[in-house]
């Protein structure tokens, strides 16, 4: 059992209450609770009544503070919901925008754990039109945000080999291992053209409805 708060909203006692309706409710003992904060500060991890001589109730939890983590540390992670929370954990100003570009990442590759069938992902397409389009929207904007920060900084090659590593991931995982001509386009692709590759990878139903001129 998890939940997110932050310190100055959390209760040890309204949380240790939680548990232990949770527990007769479900007829068991085995809760193990964590508690993850987004901000900095002090809180209690220990709750204990009783008297000097005896606790008669003794409670605690396991504690996740992001504040205390080097967003650094998380790059790359498979844990998605470090990577969308990357923003929450420590680091130097001069590293916002990677830290953000990173959490993005994250965002869009939950598309590529999710595991849907082709007829799943019309459906989604279909019943959630809004979204996928946010989405895709969202996909091509970072893309070309990330390659023009990275033309600024002398960096455009290296955004665009993240960027395609992002778009083989997702090729693979919708429609197999590319070719090596495929591959090819990839290395040398610019960071627009991946861009619009992404967008059109995200509905596609063959790989000729992505790479055409």
């Amino acid at each position: 059992m998890s939940m997110t708060s932050g310190c100055r909203r959390f209760s040890i006692h309204r949380l240790a209450h939680y548990c232990l309706d949770v527990a007769e409710l479900l007829g068991t003992d085995r809760i193990v609770p964590v508690v993850i904060f987004l901000r900095g500060g002090h809180y209690a991890t220990e709750l204990r009544l009783g008297s000097e001589r005896r606790a008669y109730l003794a409670f605690a939890y396991l504690a996740y503070a992001f504040r205390q983590q080097q967003a650094r540390d998380h790059f790359g992670s498979p844990n998605l919901i470090a990577r969308l929370n990357l923003p929450n954990m420590r680091h130097p100003r001069s590293e916002r925008v990677a830290v953000y570009a990173e959490a993005v990442r994250g965002v869009l590759e939950v598309d590529i754990y999710a595991h849907l069938s082709e007829e799943e992902r019309m459906i989604y397409q279909q019943e959630h039109a809004p979204e996928a389009a946010a989405i895709s929207g969202f996909a091509e904007r970072f893309l070309r945000q990330g390659a023009a920060i990275g033309e600024a900084r002398g960096e455009a090659r290296g955004e665009a080999r993240g960027e395609a590593r992002l778009l083989r991931q997702l090729l693979t995982k919708r429609f197999g291992k590319p070719s090596e001509l495929i591959e090819r386009r990839l290395e040398t692709a610019d960071a627009e053209t991946l861009a619009l590759w992404f967008d059109r990878a995200l509905e596609a139903r063959a790989l000729e409805d992505i790479f055409y001129d």
